[in-house]
């Protein structure tokens, strides 16, 4: 908890990607903040509150403001601000930031989820963002704003998600590689 409070005190951002976390520092190839890491920290502030600790509400509503006002028209998330849109990998990490900070119906959220809905694993476009794949990336976030929104969006993502997975399992128990990530193996 200590470490995010001080990530934000030691940089400067923009008043857009303020709450916003990104790989590493300095913060010089796109900005301050991305949606793929605020998503990883938001998830582990939860984790952090689940333990049992006092997670500021004032540090939950700067990391779900920054998500809030970089959701594009078509009710998506880009990946570093506003930029880039359509991307269901994104969408779901903005949408699960969200989620994690108790705002399940929020209108930036009841947004995101109609985005959400459309999403089809075999539709090769759901897993690109800016010309390059992340299959395996998108159905970690998929499945786990899927499940944080449940309903219909939980029956989707994971039916999609599952056999999308299924499908290119090996008989060894790996996924073999493909996207933008193959360069890390099965």
């Amino acid at each position: 908890l200590k470490f995010t409070i001080q990530l934000w005190d030691i940089r400067k951002g923009t008043d857009l990607e303020d709450g916003g976390f990104r790989y590493t520092r300095p913060w010089d190839h796109g900005g301050e903040g991305d949606m793929s890491v605020t998503g990883w920290h938001a998830a582990s502030l939860r984790s952090i509150r689940n333990a049992g600790f006092d997670i500021p509400q004032s540090v939950i509503d700067r990391i779900s403001d920054y998500v809030v006002r970089n959701q594009t028209s078509d009710g998506g998330f880009g990946y570093a601000t506003t930029d880039y849109s359509g991307f269901f990998t994104t969408t779901a990490a903005g949408t699960l930031c969200l989620a994690l900070a108790g705002k399940y119906d929020h209108p930036a959220t009841r947004k995101a989820a109609v985005f959400l809905s459309r999403f089809d694993a075999d539709n090769r476009s759901c897993f690109r963002s800016s010309g390059r794949s992340w299959p395996y990336y998108t159905c970690y976030y998929v499945t786990q704003a899927s499940i944080q929104l449940g309903g219909r969006i939980w029956v989707t993502g994971m039916r999609e998600c599952a056999a999308y997975l299924l499908r290119r399992q090996n008989s060894n128990g790996l996924w073999p590689t493909d996207g933008s990530a193959a360069t890390y193996g099965e």
